[in-house]
Formats: C-alpha cells, structure tokens, sequence
C-alpha cells in the first residue's frame, strides 16, 4: 500500500505514529508508549498497570472511524 492520500488509513497510522509525546494542562509530559487497540492492547495495559500502578497511566481512546 502507498502512504498518500490515495490511502487515508496509513496516512492517519502514520500521522499518529509520529506524535510521540504529549504535554497535558497541568504540564505534565506524557511519552506514547503504545498506539493500538483490541484485545492485545487490552492484555499490555493490564501488564503495565501490574508492574507501573495506574499513577503512571494515561489512556486516550482515538476515534476508530478514522481508520
């Protein structure tokens, strides 16, 4: 597949993989660990919030119908 316009979804994939951290109102920085969904993500999250505690968490859900 190309990554032009011809080929919205990997342009959005692509344009979401560059977006690597983000700074929140409280400016707090937060680092993009993972960009993903389903039950994979579902099972890495848990992991995480066992070794890391949910203090170290932050979920943003994308809007899928962009994809």
């Amino acid at each position: 597949m190309k990554w032009t316009r011809e080929n919205p979804v990997r342009e959005r994939v692509a344009e979401e993989e560059r977006i690597l951290e983000r700074v929140d109102e409280d400016g707090n920085r937060w680092t993009k660990v993972y960009f993903g969904g389903g039950a994979h993500f579902r099972n890495w999250l848990n992991q995480f919030l066992e070794l890391r505690g949910e203090d170290d968490v932050q979920v943003e859900e994308m809007d899928s119908r962009r994809f």
